[in-house]
């Protein structure tokens, strides 16, 4: 008895038929999961081939699904670059919150107020105090107002109550 071993090649005809017969099979399977009522529950969900498929596609493309040395070299660079990020701001953080820092950006401050000329810093004020006047007139102003329509409704009902 001698084995033979066929080979098959596949065409672009083969490869129809298997699609043809995949999505046939697809399709039946969704009608009987639709047909059995016994199979139903109200607290799971039956998923149809289809779904599960991309599910599964969608796990592997996430990294939960480890099947391939390639995925998990990436996943060892990609932790790598995770902690490497993580140390770098953390780094940063500490930086901020030292004293250096803030000294170096109190200097950095400095510098830039001082490269603006000192009369600019005078407009800058007295626009600053003029802006201050301007409310605290507004603010009077409103007072007065308010005092003088108090008086009169105030006399006029004393005037009114002392006619009667």
């Amino acid at each position: 008895m001698s084995k033979s071993i066929t080979t098959l090649t596949y065409t672009p005809i083969n490869f129809d038929h298997i699609n043809k017969q995949r999505s046939i099979s697809l399709k039946q399977n969704n009608q009987n999961i639709l047909l059995s009522s016994d199979r139903k529950s109200l607290h799971t969900k039956i998923y149809t081939a289809c779904e599960m498929n991309s599910i599964i596609n969608h796990a592997k493309i996430c990294g939960l699904l480890n099947n391939n040395q390639t995925q998990n070299s990436q996943n060892k660079l990609n932790q790598s670059l995770l902690e490497q990020n993580r140390k770098y701001f953390q780094d940063v953080r500490n930086l901020e919150n030292s004293w250096n820092y803030k000294k170096i950006r109190q200097e950095e401050q400095n510098r830039q107020f001082n490269s603006i000329p000192m009369e600019k810093h005078y407009q800058l004020r007295l626009t600053q105090k003029k802006t201050d006047l301007n409310i605290q007139q507004l603010i009077q102003e409103q007072r007065t107002l308010f005092l003088t329509s108090n008086t009169q409704q105030n006399n006029e009902l004393l005037f009114s109550s002392s006619q009667e």
